[in-house]
């Protein structure tokens, strides 16, 4: 009945979870188990993507090139929002105009 007074009628009294009253501790991380044959299972693993090759190869290039325009990037766009603000103050001082020659990147034309 003392379950009853508190609101804790039928709960349990462990953690929420049900991971029991150590909660996992050291046990949940101990390592797997460990390969008796690693090389032949390696060999077996580059024999298997063997047939991926073409598919690996062009992930890998997708993924250095959206590398390259993340790096890229933003410094055409730093450039481009520079020479746009120096243009856009020259024009309010009534010295000059906006370039947007200029602001395109060489790159692209």
């Amino acid at each position: 009945m003392s379950g009853e007074k508190n609101g804790t009628a039928g709960k349990p009294n462990g953690p929420i979870g049900g991971r029991g009253p150590m909660g996992g501790g050291p046990m949940a991380m101990m390592p797997g188990a460990k390969a008796k044959n690693f090389k032949g299972t390696i060999k077996k693993l580059i024999d298997y993507m063997g047939k991926y090759r073409a598919a690996i190869v062009f992930v890998w290039a997708l993924a250095v090139i959206s590398t390259v325009f993340t790096i890229v990037g933003p410094k055409i766009l730093g450039k481009a929002t520079d020479e746009l603000f120096t243009g856009i103050m020259a024009k309010i001082a009534g010295t000059g105009n906006v370039d947007l020659q200029k602001s395109v990147p060489s790159c692209c034309g």
